[in-house]
């Protein structure tokens, strides 16, 4: 996602590469994004009429539950350190790496795609608290955003949110800067993932929809 969004990193934008001897290449270009494809191994699906295209990309392997550790590790990271006597279970849990799953239950993750213009130059982070411990919610969210994704967090707090355990929480999403200025209808999608799992998670795809304007053959 951040080769498509065009967003760099410490070492500039990041290049696709996949299918057999890495035939398939999705790189920068000075006018947007460069696709070297290779029609006849499904890499992407071309519907002209509704000028629509379906790349199909693969995740490089991982451990879900080391998915949910960095993000709690970032947020540990950046709040303040007063708050960090909220969070010791956390701290250990981070320690003792991708065969432990104890805190995972308890930390919904959200995944919000924000579709049309983005800026690829600014990357939001946010550590956000509850106000009153009566209120059923989560002592803490951490909120990453970035291109055209949004992740957010419980940031896990047996400290702060004992008292609340066994009960039903509705987890919702937090605004985005997208959400004022006239999105589109359904033009914002969220959707929570479950990354509880310890095992090593191969060969893991997803589908990206893209719309174009003309097609010019060369």
């Amino acid at each position: 996602m951040r080769t498509m969004a065009r967003i760099s990193g410490r070492n500039g934008i990041p290049t696709i590469r996949q299918g057999p001897n890495n035939a398939w290449r999705v790189e920068k270009h000075l006018s947007g994004l460069s696709l070297s494809l290779d029609p006849t191994e499904g890499f992407y699906e071309d519907d002209e009429a509704k000028k629509t295209l379906k790349i199909h990309l693969r995740r490089a392997p991982y451990h879900p539950v080391m998915v949910v550790q960095a993000m709690v590790k970032m947020a540990l990271s950046i709040m303040p350190e007063h708050e960090l006597k909220n969070f010791q279970q956390a701290l250990n849990w981070i320690q003792l790496g991708k065969n432990s799953t104890s805190m995972v239950a308890p930390t919904p993750f959200l995944h919000t795609f924000l579709s049309g213009p983005v800026a690829n130059d600014i990357i939001t982070a946010a550590v956000l608290t509850r106000r009153c411990d009566e209120f059923i919610a989560p002592y803490a969210f951490f909120l990453l955003t970035f291109g055209h994704e949004m992740l957010q967090i419980a940031i896990p707090s047996r400290e702060k949110d004992g008292q609340h355990y066994g009960k039903k929480m509705e987890i919702r999403r937090f605004p985005s800067f997208r959400d004022e200025g006239g999105s589109a209808p359904g033009a914002i999608t969220s959707n929570q993932l479950l990354f509880s799992s310890s095992e090593l998670i191969k060969d893991d795809s997803f589908v990206l929809d893209m719309q174009y304007q003309e097609k010019q053959p060369q």
